[in-house]
């Protein structure tokens, strides 16, 4: 990553640090923008914000970075490895494997709620090209290389496994999306009231789901979703092998 430079073409002078702190590392500069978007979206975090979380002066982040979209690569980099530590183990079924992968996914993105709102908010694939120009192989290269070996054990040809893997991503991601920001219908108390107050024999489907559409949310939505996902990919395993 190339270091900013000062007016007169040389490296530009760190800012001010607190007394008796070690020097500011961008690895330092990463985790504290990662912890911080547990609590703010990517999007809406300034260098100034992360500045005063670090104890640092804005200069001081200048110094390592190249303004926020260094800090916004450095920080999905980071939140991929991070996943990546935290991968299940293959158990050899592929069902298991792929519901646990999409598990661990799930729980990523809520774990970090400003990553999962940037990428709603960005496209992906541009979102992440700095992070390409950047991979060695043990970050970015390294979870696609295992997330499609996941979806690579259903069992199906190319071109069916890439699309379902292309799908499922999105529905993870949809799905830990509308769960940290309480988009589910359980959680819409002016929907509740709408439904409720419904006349049962004019509307008599609204009435036959009406009580456990409200009741939808969080993970409950997301394990219903995932199940579904995995009995249609075991139907698919099915058609492929019969003559």
């Amino acid at each position: 990553m190339q270091m900013p430079t000062g007016r007169d073409g040389g490296r530009r002078a760190p800012g001010r640090q607190k007394a008796g702190t070690r020097p500011l590392t961008p690895h330092d500069i990463f985790a504290s923008a990662l912890e911080l978007s547990k609590r703010i979206p990517l999007h809406e975090m300034s260098i100034v914000r992360l500045a005063s979380a670090l104890g640092v002066t804005p200069a001081s982040i200048h110094y390592h970075l190249d303004g926020r979209d260094a800090v916004v690569a450095g920080v999905i980099d980071l939140f991929i490895r991070d996943l990546l530590d935290r991968w299940p183990s293959p158990t050899g079924n592929w069902r298991a494997d792929l519901e646990g992968v999409a598990d661990a996914l799930y729980r990523q993105y809520l774990r970090y709620p400003g990553v999962t709102s940037y990428f709603a908010l960005h496209n992906r694939f541009l979102a992440l090209k700095p992070v390409m120009e950047e991979d060695d192989g043990g970050g970015l290269l390294l979870f696609m290389e295992r997330y499609f070996a996941a979806v690579r054990a259903v069992g199906l040809e190319a071109r069916r496994s890439a699309t379902y893997a292309v799908l499922l991503l999105q529905f993870i991601h949809v799905a830990a999306h509308r769960t940290a920001n309480h988009q589910w219908p359980g959680e819409q108390a002016a929907l509740h009231s709408y439904l409720t107050g419904l006349d049962r024999s004019s509307f008599p489907s609204i009435d036959f789901m009406r009580e456990s559409y409200l009741e939808l949310a969080g993970d409950a939505a997301f394990e219903a979703g995932l199940r579904l996902i995995s009995a249609g990919l075991e139907m698919e395993r099915r058609s492929a092998r019969t003559p």
